[in-house]
């Protein structure tokens, strides 16, 4: 325990120096129980509430009121949760707000009693012998984040020729405004960013004449203004934009009312960032699901049933990381 709070605490002194690459890790461990079993490759196809992590355009796709909540404790030490409700302004307008939460406690201080000059050998040993058994003490990390959405939908009928039907195209498009407080031992910092997304979604079987389901493409601008964190200490950490390219394709399937849907996902960010995943729907009751990303590869399943009159979704997510395996609950309710 005392080697996982040693290796965290040093993740957060490179996070504080090297700000702008990692200011902003903890906004990247995923809000979705559902989407982190398929490689968080979603952003083409989630239609829930938490469509503002990855693409907020799939929040013009909520039709009732939704509560979403996931919970991980990870490696025993880092506690991570969400929370989000969404509800619908008119039959094209959503508006949603969700808060995230990362928070590791009794990280042991280290403190190199050779830099700071106050002490001579001899009180240097006997400072360590002092303190044999006790330390020198733990402080904590908290970072929060507080998003406020905005999606819309747009439709648009295409005349292909006089062989096809029209093509009806959904244009969904959505933005972010996101809150940022972090605090570090005694030491605290404040940002604020803004996405965007946007995604097209059409019937492909209308373009084919067949039983094909439907495609759909998406952008999203995460931090696309740049997002800065200012610490009271005069550090400044720099959230570097990313661009997510994604597509996804979902196919009905008459035996057993099945459904089967396949998502893509690349990300600018980071060198080579490709994430894909797979779901498959048997009566809208029970999922499989399956994803690789940079980790290796993930599985979870998903429940959907009616809890006294509200559709309830209990999701579940074992993920692959270097550290060793963590599990992810979500919990999302209609109503």
């Amino acid at each position: 325990m005392k080697f996982i709070k040693t290796t965290f605490l040093l993740i957060f002194i490179i996070s504080l120096i090297y700000g702008g690459k990692y200011g902003g890790e903890f906004l990247e461990l995923g809000v979705s129980a559902k989407n982190l079993a398929m490689g968080n490759s979603c952003s083409a196809l989630d239609q829930s509430n938490t469509a503002f992590y990855s693409n907020p355009s799939g929040l013009a796709y909520v039709k009732q009121k939704n509560l979403g909540l996931m919970y991980m404790d990870q490696f025993g030490l880092a506690k991570y949760n969400y929370l989000g409700y969404s509800f619908p302004l008119d039959k094209r307008s959503v508006f949603a707000i969700n808060w995230i939460h990362f928070g590791v406690t009794d990280i042991p201080r280290r403190p190199d009693l050779f830099l700071s000059g106050e002490y001579t050998s001899e009180e240097r040993r006997a400072e360590i012998i002092s303190k044999k058994g006790k330390g020198y003490g733990s402080f904590s990390n908290t970072e929060d984040a507080l998003f406020f959405s905005f999606a819309k939908m747009n439709h648009y009928d295409f005349f292909l020729s006089w062989m096809f039907n029209n093509l009806r195209i959904q244009i969904p498009i959505g933005a972010n405004i996101k809150l940022i407080r972090k605090h570090l031992d005694k030491a605290q910092a404040f940002g604020i960013g803004a996405d965007l997304g946007a995604r097209i979604r059409f019937h492909f079987g209308e373009i084919a004449s067949n039983n094909l389901g439907h495609v759909s493409f998406g952008v999203t601008f995460q931090d696309f203004t740049g997002t800065n964190i200012y610490w009271d200490t005069k550090h400044l950490d720099k959230i570097k934009s990313n661009v997510k390219l994604s597509a996804s394709f979902e196919q009905p399937i008459q035996l057993f009312e099945s459904h089967l849907s396949f998502s893509y996902e690349y990300n600018t960010k980071y060198n080579d960032d490709k994430r894909y995943g797979v779901e498959y729907t048997l009566k809208h009751t029970l999922a499989l699901r399956a994803g690789y990303n940079f980790n290796g590869l993930n599985y979870g399943c998903g429940l959907y049933f009616k809890f006294f009159h509200i559709n309830t979704n209990i999701d579940y997510a074992l993920l692959n990381h270097s550290f060793g395996n963590c599990h992810r609950i979500g919990v999302s309710l209609w109503f």
